[in-house]
């Protein structure tokens, strides 16, 4: 008997060994707050960096709750995040916070910066931001779901505020946002395997706020469609230059221009066979007269 619970105790702690990487190796969001002394009517900023120093991610997806008796959110701020590429940047969602982004190539590091997100405090009490749930993706090359978690970090508001208020940027920013080159993909799991452009501009200073679009056969564009990436592809021939603006919250603005493909569309090449049919009948039709 006694043989048997030492060797029952050993595979559990085998099984815990096992199991331990794989709890040490998921992703985490810290919290972080210059200034715990708030009060009823203070701004104030929680950074949220994303800490996965164990394993590698490329995609990361959640949702975020608050207690909204004690906080009201003012503003996101992405512009800085470690995330280039936002399928759905950070957003106010159903009395939550939604984001969900692409890291290509991969991201292993720690305390770099997710988001940022204001708060005023309107009521007094406790006060947390908490994880309703979340996923984010292995960059293994097969997308291995993992979890990630937050750093829980409660507040208590004060009954009486001091007018603290969150610093804008110092700098004004007269930058565009960076370069960037769109990508044309087609997948049958999205948009029925039809061809969409996917593109990720940076901005260090005030982040980019919108992208506009403009699909034209034209040698100019005309912007008034704003557009997300993927972006589907109105012309699926491929026939037309896609000019892409991406505009950062201060107005700064930078156009990127995807060249069509392909000159004619099936209907056009047809069209234009039957032409050319008809003029060399025509021409044969001359010479025989002559």
């Amino acid at each position: 008997m006694e043989l048997f619970l030492q060797r029952y105790v050993t595979y559990i702690f085998c099984g815990l060994l096992c199991a331990l990487p794989a709890s040490l190796s998921a992703a985490t969001i810290t919290q972080h707050i210059d200034d715990t002394h708030i009060g009823v009517g203070d701004l104030f900023a929680i950074v949220l960096t994303l800490d996965s120093e164990d394993v590698s991610i490329n995609a990361i997806e959640g949702n975020l709750a608050f207690s909204d008796a004690t906080l009201s959110l003012q503003e996101i701020r992405a512009g800085n995040s470690v995330v280039p590429f936002w399928i759905d940047a950070p957003q106010e969602k159903d009395g939550g916070i939604h984001f969900s982004g692409i890291i290509p190539g991969g991201y292993s590091g720690s305390s770099n910066t997710l988001f940022v997100l204001v708060f005023q405090a309107r009521a007094e009490g406790k006060a947390e931001v908490f994880l309703r749930d979340g996923r984010a993706l292995l960059n293994d090359g097969s997308g291995t779901p993992t979890s990630f978690t937050l750093t829980p970090k409660p507040l208590l508001i004060a009954q009486t505020g001091s007018g603290k208020q969150v610093a804008e940027d110092t700098v004004a920013d007269t930058q565009p946002p960076g370069g960037f080159t769109p990508l044309l993909a087609h997948d049958a799991s999205l948009y029925d395997g039809k061809y969409f452009l996917a593109f990720a501009a940076q901005d260090k200073e005030s982040g980019v706020e919108r992208y506009e679009t403009a699909e034209t056969r034209l040698p100019f564009p005309l912007f008034s469609q704003s557009a997300e990436s993927p972006y589907l592809l109105t012309d699926q021939y491929l026939t037309s230059d896609v000019y892409i603006k991406a505009i950062d919250a201060a107005g700064n603005e930078r156009t990127t221009v995807f060249h069509r493909s392909r000159l004619l569309r099936p209907n056009e090449l047809i069209i234009g066979g039957i032409l050319i049919l008809l003029l060399l009948a025509y021409v044969f039709v001359r010479r025989r007269r002559t």
